[in-house]
């Protein structure tokens, strides 16, 4: 049976798959004068949220009459807004100045209701970026280096499809995994060399892609275990498979960003594959969609956003 099994292995035609742009670019919304940037799909696929300068409040493009509404112009919004799963709401963490000291606090954001609630108030502590259970009944932070839960609903807006849904939450040099909904009688502390940035779940909770400050691009399981280093890359973004990422890779004079594009890469580092737009742009922070058959991106100097259409290209190596 093991050599049979061997066999079937060496044998089996290997499949590589790769993105290509469909057509040209849509520009959704943002100009020069009113920028905007950052594109966050909306888990039910209705909604784009976006952001403007220095992260400057929370717009949302609907998809479905292209118009764009604005959410809050709270300072700080847009950096690490998170979508609730159902698509409903947003949270995130806010910023305000008194006496030129800077407050931070975590507010809640529901989209239909167009009304905000204050999950922690104003503190001259940094609480961590704010992310929700699997079932979007609460919200973690880290909070003065604890982990904190903050109920938004005693009614669960999904079901839960593993009876533990990890969460990461990211302080430092050190990323701790929350397990389901409980605030950390379960918890995995993973530690790297360097500060970890952007840290994502993968869409079947099995795992995080994130960055290494002035390193590279990893992808690890939710354990800690079976860590991969994918090289030079930014802003990682689940493909709905957990099977790939679509990410920015950038080039700088040490001022200013001189080069960006876009790239997708299956999780095991093969199948790198550059989509192909003009020549001349900084296409920056990519977001897929939840269907997988678009990606929404920023171009920074024309403070815009667009969508392309992709398609998934399977090809056999034998």
């Amino acid at each position: 049976m093991r050599y049979l099994l061997l066999f079937l292995l060496v044998t089996m035609p290997l499949y590589a798959k790769t993105f290509t742009v469909q057509g040209p670019s849509q520009h959704m919304a943002g100009d020069l004068e009113n920028p905007l940037m950052q594109p966050r799909w909306s888990p039910n696929g209705n909604v784009i949220a976006m952001t403007g300068d220095h992260y400057t409040g929370i717009q949302l493009y609907q998809l479905q009459d292209q118009n764009v509404i604005t959410l809050t112009s709270d300072r700080a919004a847009g950096f690490g807004l998170s979508w609730s799963p159902d698509g409903e709401t947003i949270v995130s963490r806010v910023a305000r100045f008194e006496n030129k000291r800077r407050l931070n606090a975590i507010k809640l954001y529901r989209i239909n209701q167009k009304n905000d609630r204050i999950l922690l108030d104003y503190t001259p502590a940094t609480p961590g970026l704010p992310a929700w259970t699997a079932d979007g009944s609460a919200v973690l932070a880290l909070v003065n280096d604890e982990v904190e839960l903050f109920a938004v609903s005693d009614i669960p807006t999904v079901q839960r499809i593993a009876p533990e849904s990890p969460i990461p939450l990211v302080n430092g040099d050190e990323m701790i995994i929350v397990r389901g909904s409980d605030s950390g009688d379960r918890i995995v502390k993973t530690r790297t060399r360097s500060r970890i940035l952007n840290a994502v779940l993968s869409p079947d909770g099995k795992k995080i892609a994130y960055e290494v400050y002035g390193g590279s691009m990893h992808v690890m399981n939710i354990d800690g275990s079976g860590d991969v280093d994918l090289g030079p890359g930014f802003r990682p973004r689940w493909h709905p498979d957990s099977k790939h990422l679509v990410y920015m890779i950038t080039r700088d004079d040490g001022h200013r960003i001189t080069e960006s594009d876009l790239y997708t890469i299956r999780i095991d580092g093969q199948d790198k594959t550059r989509l192909q737009f003009s020549e001349n742009r900084l296409e920056m922070n990519p977001d897929w969609s939840p269907d997988g058959h678009w990606i929404a991106y920023d171009v920074s100097e024309l403070g815009a956003v667009y969508r392309v259409e992709v398609q998934g290209n399977e090809e056999v190596n034998q």
